[in-house]
């Protein structure tokens, strides 16, 4: 077996005085490097740890945090926006505050969808509704009769069918499984 001809100093860490060492290192060796050796001594420096001050400067270059495994720390908290504008290194020019920062959630309003909605699309809407409300009240009379709730399903609900139609929708919530 062959004895290695490279004769690296490990005690050296930062990249600095490891690329010191291989440039003083080459200068002194009287023979040609093969590409495993080259590789090698690219390796040594590329892998070094970096020195204080160059650590600092990546850092704020590059402020990437690293999650902790139990996620126990965190490095920066979250600002809100009105803690960014007053940093004075903001610049205002960039933030566009007439963007809403929360988008507000249309609710589906039926009385309006019956106004816009044409003719043939209106009745399938109305027989979704329907559908809807069926399930809707019988969902509400089985957590009645379960205990899940005790409260009496919505008038504006219940109005809606006629009485045999709640007679046959409570006893279908009777028949209902849990799940």
């Amino acid at each position: 077996m062959a004895t290695p001809r490279l004769r690296l100093d490990w005690s050296l860490n930062t990249a600095a005085e490891r690329t010191e060492f291989v440039n003083k290192y080459i200068e002194s060796v009287d023979f040609q490097f093969n590409e495993e050796e080259l590789e090698m001594l690219g390796s040594y420096v590329l892998w070094a740890k970096p020195s204080s001050a160059e650590e600092e400067r990546l850092n704020e270059e590059f402020p990437v945090e690293i999650k902790s495994a139990h996620n126990t720390w965190s490095k920066n908290a979250d600002q809100s926006i009105e803690q960014i504008l007053e940093t004075p290194s903001t610049e205002r020019n960039f933030i566009d505050l007439s963007v809403p920062l929360r988008k507000k959630k249309e609710r589906f309003d039926r009385a309006k969808a019956r106004q816009e909605a044409p003719p043939h699309i209106l009745e399938v809407l109305e027989d979704l509704w329907r559908q809807i409300d069926y399930i809707d009240l019988q969902i509400r009379y089985y957590d009645l009769r379960h205990g899940r709730t005790t409260k009496e399903p919505p008038e504006h609900l219940v109005d809606r069918f006629d009485e045999p139609t709640i007679a046959k929708i409570k006893e279908k919530s009777e028949s209902m499984p849990q799940y």
